[in-house]
């Protein structure tokens, strides 16, 4: 890594990119190993290890974000990580805290490619989530495809076409988003990548329940439960449910949340209760606002 203001190398670097790495191929003792050693000369660095390991199931809570930037790539890659994180909590705040600190450090992240290509990808799912930058997107995206598997990044490069799934997905460009999520569920599979697994078939499964096939939806959400870590299962109750999976109900109740609440919410009109409902709703929307 190249030295500049904000972007000293640090020792622990390689340890965590060789920990990443075996993160993203799913060998999660390895990568233990690696990030044992790792994050204590940079306090940027530790968020990205504890992120990391939360994210794989290693650690049951995320970490905070650091308080000051001194190696502005390892802040980049800590900052991207608490993002998805937070992401799939349902956290905004700390989803919003997380993606200022990305977009205040990823023109700096460049001598790191894959803290750069993380707070890439974060930003653009800022963008999706929010809707009106969905139409945006797809050139930061293909960017970033591109870049990631220059760097041999597969997981990266999976998670960037998930990404441009969910976004065609929020245009209302249904067969494209099948397309690019069954292409990154193919991806993900072949490059043995966990993480880009979860969310490619999180958003392939959307793709179906969008299209009616609610059944396809279920069967891939049911499969990912069972292997998915603690973290992801919040998102994955949520997608359950509205696949008609009463069996996630119980999950959904143990995520609280928006997910408890949908749970209750169909509940009573499975049960023939408006008054219970209508209240059950109300609760809904003000979970996911």
């Amino acid at each position: 890594m190249s030295s500049a203001a904000g972007s000293e190398p640090y020792a622990s670097t390689g340890v965590v990119e060789e920990a990443l790495r075996e993160a993203d191929g799913g060998r999660l003792g390895a990568a233990a190993a690696w990030l044992a050693q790792a994050g204590g000369d940079c306090p940027e660095l530790g968020v990205a290890v504890e992120a990391t390991m939360h994210l794989a199931g290693l650690r049951p809570e995320g970490p905070a974000l650091p308080e000051r930037v001194v190696f502005a790539p390892a802040a980049c890659l800590g900052a991207g990580l608490v993002a998805q994180a937070a992401w799939l909590a349902g956290d905004a705040s700390r989803f919003a805290s997380a993606r200022a600190m990305v977009e205040d450090t990823v023109d700096r992240a460049a001598a790191w490619p894959r803290a750069e290509l993380v707070g890439r990808l974060q930003i653009a799912l800022a963008q999706v989530l929010e809707g009106s930058g969905a139409a945006e997107v797809d050139p930061a995206l293909a960017d970033v495809r591109q870049r990631a598997a220059n760097a041999g990044l597969g997981v990266l490069v999976t998670q960037a076409t998930a990404l441009r799934a969910l976004a065609a997905l929020v245009r209302g460009e249904l067969a494209a988003a099948t397309t690019w999520a069954r292409r990154a569920s193919r991806m993900a599979r072949s490059e043995r990548a966990p993480q880009g697994e979860y969310l490619a078939n999180l958003v392939l499964a959307r793709c179906r329940r969008r299209a009616g096939r609610v059944h396809l939806a279920a069967r891939i959400l049911a499969a990912l439960a069972r292997s998915a870590p603690p973290v992801w299962q919040r998102q994955l109750a949520w997608e359950r449910l509205l696949a008609g999976d009463e069996g996630a109900a119980a999950d959904a109740d143990g995520c609280g949340g928006a997910p408890r609440q949908l749970a209750r919410a169909l509940a009573a009109a499975r049960a023939g209760a408006p008054v219970a409902w209508i209240a059950a709703t109300s609760d809904v929307r003000e979970a996911v606002t």
